[in-house]
């Protein structure tokens, strides 16, 4: 997204994404011209009020430096999304990095492009497939994937009746292909080479 090319996808409650969900957005770029305005005294006090520790900056230019790495590093948290993904999504409070991610993602799932989500743990892809599903209104399931599991295990599982008898259940990644549901596959990195495509390779042919 540019400036001179902002896409809005529009919703009964309002824009997910608007000019302002940029990262350079005018209200980054205000509070940046608020502190070049400010004497070294200012800035002293302005990093003191942030708990900010000056230590090492002598010269105005050194106040200035320090206070706008601190902004940058609060970055995503200085400001919170604008439009409907402003609001917690049930049990979900997006930050300004996850909301333009998320609004972006939206629009390509509904175009009908493919999307991966690739992240370090802990940075943030579960509670963007959550929103993801709340909002559009898809059923999630959960397939926690491990060392040993081979194709079969991602499609059917062995289970027994009340009388013994041996039975195979569908996998959840096969009730989510069935009844058009989100399967989400948690660890897929564990699995072995070519069993996810052994998997999904029938699942998809079928």
């Amino acid at each position: 997204f540019t400036k001179d090319s902002v896409v809005e996808l529009l919703a009964p409650c309002g824009s997910f994404l608007s000019e302002a969900n940029l990262l350079d957005d005018d209200r980054g770029n205000e509070e940046d011209s608020e502190l070049d305005g400010m004497t070294a005294k200012q800035l002293r006090c302005w990093l003191k009020d942030q708990s900010v520790s000056d230590s090492g900056c002598f010269e105005r230019s050194d106040f200035l430096v320090r206070a706008k790495d601190h902004l940058k590093k609060l970055g995503e948290h200085s400001f919170p999304p604008p439009g409907i993904l402003s609001r917690p999504i049930g049990s979900v409070t997006l930050t300004r990095s996850q909301a333009s991610i998320l609004s972006q993602v939206i629009m390509d799932h509904a175009a009908g492009s493919d999307i991966a989500l690739i992240g370090e743990k802990g940075s943030g892809k579960s509670t963007l497939v959550k929103a993801f599903a709340s909002i559009l209104g898809y059923r999630t399931r959960n397939i926690f994937c491990y060392r040993d599991m081979s194709s079969r295990d991602l499609l059917q599982h062995r289970t027994t009746d009340p009388w013994g008898n041996t039975a195979w259940k569908d996998s959840p990644l096969v009730q989510a292909a069935i009844h058009g549901d989100l399967a989400v596959l948690d660890g897929i990195h564990r699995l072995a080479k070519g069993t996810l495509y052994g998997a999904l390779g029938r699942l998809l042919a079928d």
